[in-house]
């Protein structure tokens, strides 16, 4: 695991990623990203238009970021998500995986702890699995 810093409503952010993440950002970054960089030498952004996109801010706008989300959902067979979701999932994966809100807390950069406990949530349907279990 790595810690990745970015800057979140003005506010500078850590969020760990697993190593897989972390190869695929030092990938984009050795093989795609150069050719962006020299068009926008000025942008701080890690993911930045195609070069070819001049009179962009040399940031990704929002709409391209959800016009590939769309495109990747589509190709995933997925409807109905949104990259809003994948911060979710992350939540919900942190829970199922150790229990902690802490910990999602921690990597969804929650200020208070009581927006981490909405991942908690248990529903109905778990609950009458959970009563229903035989040892």
């Amino acid at each position: 695991m790595a810690a990745q810093k970015t800057v979140k409503g003005g506010f500078v952010c850590e969020y760990r990623i697993s190593r897989d993440g972390l190869q695929a950002i030092r990938d984009y970054l050795n093989h795609e990203r150069d050719l962006d960089a020299q068009t926008f030498d000025y942008s701080s952004a890690l993911f930045m238009p195609a070069g070819t996109v001049a009179q962009s801010s040399g940031r990704l706008h929002p709409k391209t970021i959800n016009d590939i989300w769309k495109q990747v959902c589509e190709a995933a067979g997925v409807s109905g998500k949104t990259p809003h979701s994948a911060r979710h999932a992350m939540g919900n994966h942190i829970i199922e995986k150790t229990g902690n809100a802490a910990l999602v807390q921690k990597q969804l950069n929650h200020l208070s702890p009581a927006s981490s406990l909405q991942y908690t949530r248990s529903t109905g349907e778990e609950l009458d699995h959970l009563l229903d279990e035989r040892e």
